[in-house]
């Protein structure tokens, strides 16, 4: 069976985690990692083996792991995965930094300095990580009264010394964001803003050492989209993703009429979808893929319960001893990882081509004229 087949759904198989609520992922080669997350608030580290489509607990861990916790962050830097911040069974909210050597199974706590004075406890913020320095934007905290707040700051840790510094010059609030790295530039999507309300505008931050020369380094600068553009804000939780330095994609929910009717139906479950959108860099204008796609795609995409999204290359990708064609081996398709079928307890992943599949939007309307 040839994976990079248009539409297909592959079930996993092993200890399947996804469905827990706010866990952190981190793709690193042909596996993807998952640490803690909600529901059942847990600090477990698992890992889905991308060759095998076989979920494993990740065994024989020494060292002392990061409490059970959900909206934190987990990213790679090196031979690490590093573990920032979250929300633990309590509802307190963390400020520490947590460290996992991949290569010794060991759990390390850095000795940070400026602990207290740099960084604020915080959940739902985002990270990258840039010439060896953990960049963390915004998120969710709340002050010495228990009253929340939505942070206008963004912290930088030097991962050799682990000295922090804290930025705010310029800084938008934002918390259930997402953020990726093109480059040398941090682009921050969507989220809510100080007022909790759904935006869907995009911001930039040049990381590079040119940038640091100026009176106010790590400035944040709007991105102006194109006037036509697709995008509709969407339902928190979201997953932005880069390929190359020309596309980002962007999976997650969204009101069915949002762009046209505002927020009118926010309160109607019925009416959130899953969607795919992309933005060409090049010419700053944003597509919906998701109405792309053909009746049987859609339907496979819209019958799930999506958890999870990322980008993934062909190379050496194997399900049961199975290889992908030779041909094109390298080509990135769209990942998504979740359900199909709630009485399931094993996760399904589902393949899409990172082109469109289709320049028209016949079977995503079929789909919805089908379903009303």
């Amino acid at each position: 069976m040839e994976l990079s087949k248009q539409g297909q759904l592959i079930q996993t198989t092993g200890v399947n985690l996804v469905g827990l609520w706010c866990p952190s992922f981190a793709k690193i080669n042909q596996k993807l990692y998952v640490f803690g997350g909600g529901g059942v608030v847990r600090n477990g580290l698992n890992v889905l083996d991308l060759r095998t489509m076989r979920w494993e607990p990740v065994k024989n861990i020494k060292g002392t792991p990061p409490s059970k916790r959900y909206g934190h962050t987990l990213s790679q830097w090196n031979n690490h995965l590093i573990v920032f911040s979250g929300c633990g069974e309590e509802n307190e909210y963390y400020n520490d930094m947590h460290m996992f050597n991949l290569d010794t199974s060991t759990w390390i706590q850095p000795n940070t300095k400026n602990n207290k004075k740099e960084k604020t406890e915080r959940y739902l913020h985002s990270v990258v990580v840039f010439d060896d320095k953990l960049f963390v934007y915004c998120g969710f905290s709340k002050d010495s009264e228990h009253i929340t707040y939505v942070l206008k700051e963004m912290n930088v840790s030097d991962l050799k010394t682990f000295v922090w510094s804290t930025y705010r010059k310029g800084i938008k609030r934002r918390y259930d964001h997402s953020a990726i790295l093109v480059k040398n530039k941090m682009y921050i999507y969507a989220g809510k803003d100080y007022a909790s309300k759904n935006v869907s505008d995009l911001f930039v931050i040049h990381l590079n050492e040119e940038e640091k020369t100026k009176p106010h380094p790590y400035m944040v600068h709007l991105v102006q989209t194109s006037s036509n553009s697709e995008m509709v804000p969407l339902k928190g939780l979201h997953y932005c993703k880069a390929i190359g330095n020309k596309k980002i994609f962007v999976f997650g929910r969204f009101y069915l009429d949002a762009k046209e009717n505002g927020t009118s139906q926010e309160n109607d479950i019925y009416s959130y979808y899953d969607g795919i959108w992309f933005l060409d860099l090049e010419t700053l204008n944003w597509k919906r893929y998701h109405e792309s796609l053909t009746y049987e795609d859609y339907n496979k995409f819209n019958n799930g319960r999506w958890n999870y999204f990322t980008i993934v290359n062909r190379t050496n990708i194997m399900l049961h001893e199975q290889r992908y064609d030779i041909i094109n081996n390298d080509k990135e398709l769209l990942f998504l990882l979740g359900n199909t079928n709630s009485f399931r307890p094993q996760g399904d992943a589902l393949i899409l081509d990172v082109e469109e599949p289709s320049p028209t939007q016949e079977g995503y309307q079929d789909f919805l004229r089908a379903k009303y």
